[in-house]
């Protein structure tokens, strides 16, 4: 039974996990090749003085495209289970809906995390080729908190998209921007090392919070 949910989510979504991957990797060899450029041309000392003197990242241009990924996934998996009301007849199975909405929300982590690993991996290689390791280790470090928001913005997506009622759509969608916020107060190589832990606890507590729209969902609250 299971196995079969599971598969519904990856029918529903394979083609967007496919032009994810694919735009988010190009975006990160167009930024490695134009690093490579500037090294052909200044050299590598140029690229050191720079991220040392000015704190730069070189990566900037994948800032927003984690979040932007995690709500359009969210957005993909979940807007058709509620227009069609197809959760609604899921959640007549004989699966508990805490364990039916973990599996859903397990499945979109397990996706994203999947196409943000291949962009990072692409980072790391192409990275380590010019700049020392405490270097690409910084720089790095901090793209980790654009891929965890872009986990925590598709936890809030589906939190919001599967909640019954509009007024507490909008007050979800408050407290996700709000939240969403602290991901991106500094662009300084290095800045949210020590704060890690904490923004990985928020998102695995944001986990849990289908789970809440869901219950209401199947009790009908009409509040």
């Amino acid at each position: 039974m299971l196995r079969i949910l599971f598969l519904k989510e990856y029918i529903k979504t394979r083609w967007f996990i496919l032009a994810a991957a694919l735009t988010l990797s190009g975006f990160s060899l167009y930024m490695m090749m134009n690093l490579y450029r500037i090294v052909n041309l200044k050299g590598a000392m140029h690229i050191w003085e720079v991220i040392l003197q000015k704190d730069a990242l070189f990566i900037d241009l994948i800032q927003w495209l984690p979040v932007i990924f995690g709500i359009l996934l969210g957005l993909f998996q979940y807007v058709p289970e509620m227009h069609r009301k197809c959760l609604k007849l899921t959640l007549h199975l004989p699966v508990s809906y805490t364990k039916l909405g973990m599996l859903m929300v397990g499945y979109g982590v397990a996706a994203l995390t999947g196409v943000f690993l291949l962009s990072f991996i692409i980072l790391w290689t192409m990275m380590s080729r010019v700049l020392m390791p405490e270097m690409v280790s910084n720089i790095l470090s901090h793209s980790l908190v654009w891929y965890l928001a872009g986990i925590l913005s598709y936890l809030f997506t589906a939190w919001i998209t599967i909640e019954p009622t509009w007024k507490r759509r909008l007050i979800n969608i408050i407290v996700s921007v709000f939240m969403l916020k602290i991901f991106f107060i500094s662009n300084v190589a290095g800045s949210y090392y020590a704060f890690m832990p904490i923004l990985a606890l928020y998102t695995i507590a944001a986990s849990t919070l289908s789970i809440l729209s869901i219950s209401r969902f199947k009790t009908g609250v009409q509040d």
